[in-house]
């Protein structure tokens, strides 16, 4: 609570600053350029992050980093542009008040003024995101609002600034407050396509710098806060067994933001304490928690077509919480490379066979090389679907300059790099209390066969 406290009285601060009255004879302050929304980005520093492999505090750069990407990620207000149409007519404005006709351009002023008004509400509804693959981190740290889609914001802002060079303190008054009215309205409306902590943080920026209604800032940063609670409640319900890097960069990032808008305040965070400390067990191998089990896997190919070409996958290991149903096999929760494999080296020959005879351009070699696998999948009734893929597979097979060995290299290239590539799905069934398990095809040209074993926990 006192965290909360401490960022309302700095916020409070803020805009009473924004909303003293200019001292007689002064200039008008039609936007604030330099004016900063205040963030706890200490507290936001206190927190945890995954770096190097290791858990570590948040820190004070990555949470500065944050709190800057947020405040500036919807754009300047104070720097918003006119229309065309405004621009013209101030154009003309301002030649009458530099020829001396004070009157017809102070005239002029009140009725562009009164059109601006006049015009229709530009629909500025944000579009519908794209559809994201897999379950994405509930916080989100882009800031998807911008605030050029603040309709008619631009064209007060830019019509007070010409007013106040044109000397007429009154018009420039009255359009710096039409500016403000025109921005409370659009950013606490549901035209902006605010979502996220970032969204709300940008809106209240912008409030903040036209020094308008102290309640739009507040009512956008208790939005902001809402969602953070949110957002971190979320990502705090993550299996302690199966919890990756992955998961721990989300949750870092909810309670930083949750820090940075005071939101943490009201809630427990020690559910998310629990799950980083859980993935630092992870990083350092230590024994898995409760009700958590840690299997082994490797997997093993021979082509008798190919003089018993040999492809290894391991050892790697995933580890399984039946009862949440849960399955991660990310070497180092995610950090690492992936678990080790290794394609066997092949010798052959490129031999064309034709009515005319038989052709031996040469010798065909693959060297031996290592990659590196992901493994994952769904606990079953019955066992475990495993599927084991990888990103950095990568065979070259040297040929002779024949066109038609060329060309059945590349093709043999092609199709060992896509094959462990995968992904490559295997069905293991257990019964209870079995502790290993054997998946395995075979014929007269290939065999396949693949195992895991249930790692005992250390003593």
């Amino acid at each position: 609570m006192r965290r909360l406290l401490l960022l309302l009285v700095s916020l409070t601060a803020a805009l009473i600053a924004a909303s003293v009255a200019a001292p007689a004879g002064a200039a008008l302050t039609i936007c604030r350029d330099q004016a900063s929304l205040p963030l706890n980005v200490s507290a936001a520093a206190g927190g945890l992050a995954v770096v190097g492999g290791k858990v570590v505090p948040f820190g004070a750069a990555r949470a500065q980093a944050l709190a800057g990407s947020f405040r500036n990620g919807g754009g300047d207000v104070c720097s918003l542009p006119a229309t065309a149409a405004v621009k013209a007519q101030l154009a003309v404005i301002q030649r009458l008040a530099s020829s001396g006709q004070t009157a017809a351009s102070r005239a002029l002023f009140r009725k562009l003024l009164a059109q601006i008004a006049a015009r229709p509400t530009r629909n500025t509804a944000a579009r519908h995101p794209a559809t994201v693959k897999g379950t994405p981190c509930p916080a989100d740290k882009k800031v998807k609002v911008k605030l050029k889609n603040a309709d008619k914001v631009g064209d007060y802002l830019n019509a007070a600034a010409a007013a106040q060079k044109a000397g007429d303190q009154a018009g420039a008054a009255a359009a710096t407050a039409a500016a403000q009215a025109a921005y409370e309205t659009w950013a606490t409306g549901d035209k902006t396509g605010a979502s996220s902590v970032g969204d709300y943080i940008a809106l209240a920026q912008g409030s903040i710098k036209l020094s308008g209604d102290a309640g739009a800032t507040v009512a956008l940063l208790d939005k902001a806060r809402q969602t953070a609670a949110t957002d971190l409640t979320k990502a705090s319900k993550v299996d302690r067994c199966t919890a990756s890097v992955k998961d721990a960069d989300c949750l870092g990032s909810a309670e930083a933001m949750a820090e940075l808008v005071g939101a943490s305040d009201s809630l427990d965070i020690s559910a998310a304490q629990e799950i980083m400390s859980a993935i630092q067990d992870r990083l350092e191998h230590r024994t898995p928690p409760d009700g958590c089990e840690e299997w082994s896997f490797t997997m093993r190919i021979v082509d008798h077509e190919s003089s018993d070409w040999t492809i290894v996958w391991g050892p790697g290991r995933f580890r399984v919480n039946r009862k949440a149903g849960t399955l991660d096999g990310s070497q180092l929760a995610g950090y690492g490379p992936g678990w080790p494999g290794i394609i066997g080296a092949m010798n052959g020959e490129c031999i064309e066979t034709t009515p005319d005879g038989t052709t031996d351009y040469g010798p065909v070699t693959m060297a031996g090389v290592g990659f590196h696998y992901a493994i994952d999948g769904t606990v079953t009734d019955t066992g475990f679907e495993l599927n084991v893929s990888s990103s950095d597979a990568h065979v070259s097979i040297d040929a002779p300059s024949e066109p038609i060995c060329q060309g059945l290299a590349q093709l043999g290239e092609e199709f060992v790099n896509s094959f462990i590539a995968g992904p490559f799905p295997i069905d293991f069934d257990l019964a209870d209390g079995q502790t290993s398990a054997t998946y395995s095809e075979s014929d007269d040209t290939m065999d396949i066969s693949a195992t895991i074993a249930r790692v005992a926990p250390a003593a």
